[in-house]
């Protein structure tokens, strides 16, 4: 009896052991679609039930589907744009003879300078349909992390292609760094320092998400080349100086942290996406504040994959590791009744 309970329990043993090693493999790049789905299964707003798509001509157009009883449907996104323009970057960068990759991504800086907004020299890009991530955002609504993306897209097409109008579209988008929340703009301006909001509307609560403001922070050093020194150091300076204010507060302890000023912890996938952006800030700006928090921040990240997620009661690592397990039990089981018949055989 005793042999026959051991030999049910190797399986098991075998099958979490492969668990463990396909965990610490792939666990991290395999976990988003588990992710993906409890978030669905929860109705949460991070990250948003979206399908990408591209039309004819190379510009991604989204499906959103109904979240906080918000029905977006179909919506061109300038944001999404401007990481599809940038994918178009990278890969040209590795074929820079690829004339379809080109025209691609002309066709999306064509697309993005058309929609902006604005008086004289200052333009913003405006989003005029309702998202579904944060009701209490009104419309129209506009993004410091749009307008920041969309000048890393004109630096990044200008080294490439040559753009003779990337530096002025860039000059315009940087003065709308200087328009106040108040007057239409998505800059916060306090007396601490500039948050750049991602998601802002001229009244109401404002979400302030991190990686957002830090985005916007990342797009304007992208294109300080081609902008006046001295508005760019404004705007730089003001916009640290917020986020070294703000940082605190994003801190959960433990290594993690939040998404937004609402309370909502980070994902894995935010997490990396945070850590990534303290290491970036210390490299730009050689300020052991963000290198603390960096070195905060990354240490439970560094930990093994089924150490981390045990650990952290990361749900849906939990979920993979537990699928993985089941996977690998029934491999395991069902290569296990056919040994003896294959020991037979012979």
């Amino acid at each position: 009896m005793a042999k026959l309970a051991k030999r049910q329990w190797v399986p098991v043993l075998l099958a979490l052991l492969t668990a463990a090693g396909l965990g610490q493999w792939r666990g991290d790049a395999w976990e988003e679609p588990v992710r993906q789905a409890l978030f669905r299964l929860r109705g949460d707003s991070v990250p948003s039930f979206a399908t990408d798509y591209v039309d004819a001509a190379g510009i991604p157009y989204v499906y959103y589907a109904q979240e906080n009883g918000i029905a977006p449907g179909y919506q061109y996104n300038a944001t999404i744009v401007c990481n599809y323009a940038l994918a178009y970057t990278d890969s040209l960068r590795r074929q820079p003879a690829d004339t379809a990759l080109q025209g691609k991504l002309q066709r999306c800086v064509r697309w993005l300078q058309q929609q902006l907004a604005g008086q004289g020299d200052t333009t913003i890009f405006y989003f005029r349909w309702q998202q579904a991530w944060y009701p209490q955002v009104g419309v129209p609504y506009t993004s410091g992390m749009t307008s920041g993306l969309a000048m890393q897209v004109l630096a990044r097409a200008d080294s490439l292609l040559g753009l003779p109008e990337a530096a002025l579209t860039c000059r315009r988008l940087l003065r709308g760094f200087f328009v106040p929340r108040q007057q239409g703009g998505f800059s916060i301006q306090q007396a601490m320092g500039w948050w750049y909001e991602e998601l802002a509307d001229t009244s109401g609560p404002t979400p302030r998400i991190l990686d957002g403001h830090i985005f916007a922070l990342q797009g304007l050093h992208a294109a300080r080349h081609l902008l006046p020194a001295d508005s760019v150091a404004t705007v730089w300076n003001n916009g640290l100086a917020a986020l070294k204010a703000a940082l605190p507060a994003y801190d959960a302890g433990n290594g993690r942290m939040y998404y937004d000023a609402q309370g909502k912890l980070a994902d894995n996938k935010y997490r990396r996406t945070l850590t990534n952006q303290m290491a970036w800030l210390f490299a730009q700006t050689g300020d052991p504040f963000f290198e603390q928090y960096y070195r905060r921040w990354n240490a439970p990240l560094a930990r093994p994959y089924v150490w981390r997620t045990v650990t952290d009661t990361n749900k849906s690592g939990l979920l993979l590791l537990a699928l993985l397990a089941a996977g690998a039990w029934l491999c395991i089981s069902f290569l296990a009744r056919l040994w003896p018949k294959s020991k037979q055989a012979r």
